[in-house]
């Protein structure tokens, strides 16, 4: 009892320590402001709108952003509030890890700890205004619930909400998931609570629903966005490629526990075929990890370094931790040369591979960021903003300056994260990156042999700016005008508007794509 009590005393004073270093590296990203706009015009009766003229789903965090809601109502500022969330979620995410994970073991709690404190990815990402510590939380309860659940009573509701609730907050981490849930399933096929796995993945379904009959499209915007068909997959995996291997660069303990966990769960292959169930539970949560590595790669990375890699890094650790002893014995019962060589060999890999990483990283036609230039960061106890955040904020009181004086309603304006707050709700902003503009989404990139992960300009056809201001399209390409208000019927149209309904499957189904193949789009400005 006496050493459970001081584990538990040890984690709480951990946990202390840790939210005074997340809270003195506190910052938010000039992107997560975006959302912070969608937010704040909820809050004040216009909607989920980041445009009050149309209904857009601008993010892939639902979760995140319903979260924030509430707080924001009651505080109307935004720094403070998304880090007090952040902190709360990230400290909350150690202590889920340092009980559940391996409870009373010494070795597990300074695992943890060194992850959180040293790991660039984790700590960096502890706040920053974006969904990663809500999906630390959430990911922690899952994968603990997996290793630590009694093999006679698997908890499907727990592992069913859990796995959907992470899902809402990031829908792409959906593949974290999957690989274990479906080890679990498939191990367990005549017992399998069916009523509590569909009740348990209720919330996904409810926001896909309502994602569908209010924005017209369960997929956020951003997809079509970033995804950009002008790009070719060699240019996304190129991209990608760069980003992975800037995690060597910016993030080495992050690389190397990435790397022990795929190692753990190559290693754990044999013995989950034998029937191991400790085995083939840590193969179904190391395959998430991997899944999700390959995934980010696929779509070329991001432009801010380890954002995506962060939730895969504390799966791959949870991995790690869970397959240790068996590890151990294993390489304890090696003969001494193989013990040196392994490690010799653990050792070569890194060293290669962070070689490597010098040389993609320099030769590809991309920028990774340990930090956006344009943030807000918490010191000496005030908030204090870049030379380029007041840049941006500029922007948005010029956007909106200059459209009161022409006595407009829209204007238009990049980096829309930091601007779009202070442009206020009234204006309507036309975003080039096309990140909250549902229509120049869908239209090819205006730079095909650039791509920047995350930032793809797209060009401002000729009479767009007029359609939007006053609804008449008549001075736009005729196809892309047509194109334009099947659009617009789907994102202001009345929700129930029989019209509206038709053209949102008419979307899913590919019957206007016809429309921006035909068209030949020239940019107004």
């Amino acid at each position: 009892m006496e050493r459970r009590r001081l584990h538990d005393l040890t984690v709480l004073a951990a946990a202390v320590m840790l939210g005074a270093l997340f809270t003195a590296n506190a910052w938010v990203g000039e992107d997560a402001h975006i959302t912070m706009r969608t937010v704040d015009n909820f809050v004040n009766g216009s909607g989920l709108r980041w445009n009050i003229d149309e209904r857009v789903q601008i993010n892939t965090h639902p979760l995140w952003m319903l979260a924030v809601v509430p707080a924001y109502f009651v505080t109307r500022e935004i720094p403070t509030t998304l880090t007090v969330i952040g902190v709360a979620c990230s400290v909350g995410a150690f202590v889920v890890l340092a009980r559940r994970l391996a409870p009373r073991s010494w070795t597990a709690l300074g695992s943890v700890m060194l992850l959180f404190t040293a790991s660039f990815s984790l700590l960096r990402y502890s706040t920053s205004g974006f969904e990663n510590p809500l999906t630390f939380l959430l990911l922690g309860l899952y994968s603990t619930t997996v290793v630590r659940h009694d093999p006679e009573r698997v908890p499907w509701g727990r592992l069913s909400l859990f796995a959907g609730l992470l899902t809402l907050n990031r829908l792409d981490t959906c593949l974290l998931v999957a690989p274990s849930l479906a080890v679990l399933v498939l191990s367990n096929l005549g017992a399998v609570r069916w009523k509590r796995v569909i009740l348990g993945a209720l919330p996904v379904a409810l926001w896909a629903v309502f994602a569908l009959l209010y924005f017209g499209f369960v997929t956020p915007n951003v997809a079509f966005a970033k995804l950009s068909t002008s790009f070719t997959r060699s240019q996304y995996l190129s991209a990608g490629a760069a980003y992975l291997s800037d995690l060597a660069l910016s993030d080495p303990l992050g690389a190397t526990v990435i790397i022990l966990g795929a190692l753990v769960t190559v290693s754990s292959l044999m013995p989950a075929a034998r029937g191991d169930r400790e085995a083939r539970l840590v193969v179904g949560l190391g395959l998430g990890a991997l899944t999700y590595v390959g995934y980010v790669v696929w779509i070329g990375g991001d432009f801010l370094s380890g954002r995506f890699l962060s939730a895969p890094i504390l799966l791959s650790l949870v991995v790690c931790v869970a397959r240790a002893r068996a590890v151990y014995s294993g390489i304890a019962s090696l003969a001494p040369g193989l013990r040196v060589a392994c490690a010799l060999g653990v050792l070569l890999l890194l060293a290669t591979l962070r070689s490597a990483a010098d040389v993609v990283v320099e030769r590809a036609d991309t920028t990774v960021l340990t930090r956006p230039a344009a943030h807000i960061y918490l010191e000496g106890g005030s908030w204090q903003q870049t030379s380029r955040a007041r840049q941006f904020q500029r922007k948005g009181r010029d956007a909106r300056a200059r459209a009161k004086a022409d006595g407009r309603r829209t204007a238009i304006l990049s980096l829309v994260g930091i601007g779009g707050i202070e442009a206020g709700r009234d204006v309507i902003l036309i975003d080039r990156f096309a990140l909250t503009e549902p229509f120049l989404a869908r239209l090819p990139a205006a730079k095909p042999d650039t791509l920047r992960p995350g930032h793809v300009v797209r060009a401002i056809p000729a009479g767009y700016l007029e359609a939007r201001e006053t609804g008449d399209a008549s001075g736009m390409d005729p196809a892309l005008a047509e194109y334009w208000e099947k659009l617009r019927l789907v994102t202001s149209g009345s929700l129930f508007d029989p019209e509206r309904l038709r053209a949102i499957v008419g979307f899913h189904t590919g019957r206007y794509e016809h429309l921006l193949e035909a068209s030949a789009p020239r940019t107004a400005r």
